[in-house]
């Protein structure tokens, strides 16, 4: 390995998430290192008709994939609800390459879903005079989240989603295609088990924020102040809560999970596999239910452990959260970002749904489970149409093309 090899895993990270606003608190990617964009064309088609499920799991998949063929302390990553993005040391880019190629299979023969993965070096952002820095955020202990700011993730996805140039960063360029078909994903990990989490106080809202001008730093800091100030502590607003967490006993949801496992298996490893999955469900609801602990499942801690471990919070060239709103905190915040909006200090996109959708990564039911958060009816997307709407009103052309 190179020194750089382990730049994100040594990095420091920060308890608190006001302070991933702080850009003196990001560093700079390694120009030996490449970023990934993954996303699904036609994702916003697919939710309006009701596929967003469908869609959460292949964004998630696409992060399971990648975790399994790397070191997972290695390798930052920010899911993004339609799709994922990375950046990866060029270590493991043949064996991510590979893995990536066979989501796309998978998205494609299982969804009917056409996923595009794009690789782009780091180094290409630098030659241009572009930026792309990390930071590293404890969601808790031993749980690391990325966070992903400078504009580079933004320009790496335009440069990707762009034709016709953007034939040069197809996936099939950075590895050998016979490697590929021979190497195939590992999905171990992926779970998606639990009902849509409804909301305790009204609605749950999904929003993107984007600063405008020069002091965009200023501008997120004042906006997740007002944030706390109209919903009080993370834990007041957090959309997952502990009553609400039910697991699913829904065969279509469970046998998505199985199909993904699966694949390319055939179908009667599926069906296998269904009935593990079913067998496993019956298991956690007695151990949920009686508070029991067998094995490093623990039912007393593991829904507030799910809770601390949920992704709900994030900042990703852009700050994005879900929050459980009552209507009279709801009227505030859209006051609040309406007014920032006709200052012309940020651009925003927002979408209500009555529940959440969760999308697990179980390393381990104890010591690493990553959880997960969307909005319903496709939170995320429906924000970034309404925010990319904004964008194409008031912005020079081109300037966002992609969010």
């Amino acid at each position: 390995m190179s020194t750089t090899d382990f730049f994100y895993k040594n990095l420091p990270a920060f308890n608190r998430f006001e302070q991933i606003l702080n850009e003196k608190n990001f560093t700079p990617i390694p120009a030996d290192w490449y970023v990934i964009i993954v996303d699904i064309m036609g994702s916003t088609q697919a939710i309006e008709a009701g596929r967003y499920k469908d869609v959460n799991m292949i964004g998630a998949s696409a992060i399971i994939s990648v975790l399994n063929q790397t070191d997972k302390d290695l390798t930052p990553y920010i899911f993004g609800g339609d799709g994922a993005s990375f950046a990866v040391p060029s270590l493991h880019l043949k064996k991510i390459c590979s893995a990536l190629y066979g989501v796309k299979q998978m998205s494609e023969e299982t969804f009917n879903l056409k996923l595009r993965v794009g690789i782009l070096p780091v180094q290409e952002l630098y030659d241009q005079g572009q930026k792309i820095t990390v930071c590293k955020f404890q969601a808790a202990p031993g749980i690391h989240l990325a966070m992903f700011s400078s504009g580079g993730i933004e320009t790496a996805e335009r440069k990707i989603k762009s034709p016709p140039s953007n034939a040069q960063y197809d996936v099939t360029h950075y590895c050998d295609l016979a490697y590929m078909e021979q190497h195939k994903p590992n999905f171990d990990g992926l779970e998606c088990r639990w009902d849509p989490v409804k909301s305790n106080y009204g609605e749950h809202i999904t929003l993107m924020l984007l600063a405008r001008g020069s002091d965009k730093q200023t501008i997120y800091q004042n906006a997740y102040n007002k944030i706390s100030e109209i919903y009080g502590q993370n834990h007041n607003y957090c959309p997952v809560s502990e009553h609400n967490l039910a697991l699913s006993k829904s065969s279509e949801t469970l046998k998505k999970e199985a199909k993904i496992k699966n694949f390319p298996k055939v179908q009667k490893d599926t069906a296998s596999t269904l009935r593990k999955i079913n067998w496993l469900q019956r298991i956690g609801s007695f151990l949920l239910k009686t508070r029991l602990k067998i094995g490093n499942f623990d039912g007393k801690s593991y829904k507030n452990q799910l809770i601390q471990n949920s992704d709900y919070r994030k900042f990703d060239d852009m700050l994005r959260m879900i929050l459980d709103s009552t209507t009279d905190q709801k009227k505030q915040l859209l006051s609040y970002l309406q007014d920032q909006y006709q200052k012309q200090n940020i651009y925003y996109g927002i979408h209500f749904s009555d529940s959440i959708l969760l999308t697990c990564l179980v390393f381990d039911y104890h010591d690493y489970h990553v959880h997960f958060v969307d909005g319903g009816n496709g939170g995320y997307a429906m924000a970034a149409k309404q925010l990319k709407g904004q964008v194409k009103k008031n912005a020079k052309p081109n300037k966002i093309q992609n969010l």
